[in-house]
């Protein structure tokens, strides 16, 4: 496992509270396309300085740590997450008003599915 020094630390809070932003955004139904973007744009960018970072600090190749591996959204996470809200909608008969609801085990579904796939 690669060495974690505090610069490893302070990417991996950046790209945690980068998640949590974009969260935030949706849950307040803020979540603009623009504003998608440009939280994906800096969550990439802070994804490669970490990669460099590790490669250059560490001497190894660049390989994320397992925790940042754990908040690092995958490029469609938040599609994967509509769908199964989506799903669950319909599996309710379409009962409106649960929205943030099918949405909250939706992504804790994919979630739990993504950390199994990693740890496999």
């Amino acid at each position: 496992m690669p060495e974690r020094c505090k610069q490893c630390e302070r990417y991996e809070k950046g790209l945690k509270e980068l998640h949590e932003r974009r969260t935030n955004l949706w849950r307040r139904g803020e979540l603009t396309d623009a504003a998608a973007e440009k939280l994906a744009a800096e969550e990439q960018r802070v994804t490669e300085d970490l990669k460099k970072h590790q490669a250059t600090q560490h001497g190894h190749s660049p390989v994320l740590t397992a925790k940042t591996l754990a908040i690092e959204p995958s490029q469609n996470l938040e599609e994967e997450i509509r769908c199964r809200a989506h799903e669950l909608y319909e599996e309710r008969g379409r009962e409106d008003g649960l929205d943030l609801d099918d949405w909250l085990r939706a992504e804790a579904e994919i979630t739990a599915k993504n950390a199994k796939t990693a740890a496999a």
